[in-house]
């Protein structure tokens, strides 16, 4: 009788194991990483496409003028010098305020390079300054007169024109603009 009983044991077990087997194989076949019914069942899987990321932000950290209208925007008979302009920058947003006006310099050479970073004046910002990735901006180049200063250019960009979808995060662009304006914008992505 024992023996029977051990055979019946000895059944039962190996029953439960080989229905236990059948099952961790249903569910390590249903449980698969691929839900694609064409995939070889190889285990690999396509890697996700590569997303490049955008900018949310800019930040300008320089702007240097290589180039301006060349003519006289002082025009006087006597004094020669006062023929050149005095030039000075101002950032904004197109069709707003401008952020940022430079400092001022005197009698500039229509063809020479100038570099703008500190603000004209006791008040007002200095560069470098912070931009949303979407904002249009305009930079303008101004004669300095005590009368009345004259516009001698104006460049209209958006950070998007800065961008070359690499993920960088400095960026150096030349610009062109009105009347012969030629910059350079410098700064800074921030993703």
């Amino acid at each position: 009788m024992s023996n029977l009983r051990n055979t019946r044991s000895y059944s039962r077990n190996l029953l439960q194991l080989l229905v236990g087997l059948s099952l961790c194989t249903l569910l390590m076949v249903g449980c698969s990483s691929s839900n694609n019914p064409t995939d070889p069942g190889d285990g690999k899987t396509d890697p996700p496409p590569v997303q490049i990321k955008k900018p949310q932000k800019i930040t300008i950290s320089s702007i240097q003028v290589t180039r301006t209208q060349d003519k006289d925007w002082d025009p006087s008979e006597l004094i020669v010098a006062w023929k050149k302009a005095d030039l000075f920058v101002r950032l904004g947003r197109s069709g707003g305020e401008a952020d940022y006006s430079s400092n001022t310099i005197n009698d500039v050479d229509y063809n020479g390079t100038y570099t703008f970073t500190k603000r004209g004046g006791i008040t007002g910002n200095e560069l470098p300054l912070e931009y949303l990735y979407v904002d249009d901006l305009r930079i303008e180049l101004w004669d300095f007169d005590l009368i009345g200063s004259d516009l001698m250019g104006v460049v209209s960009f958006n950070p998007s024109q800065l961008y070359n979808n690499d993920e960088a995060t400095t960026f150096s662009k030349r610009l062109s603009g009105s009347n012969s304006s030629q910059i350079v914008v410098k700064g800074t992505f921030r993703y």
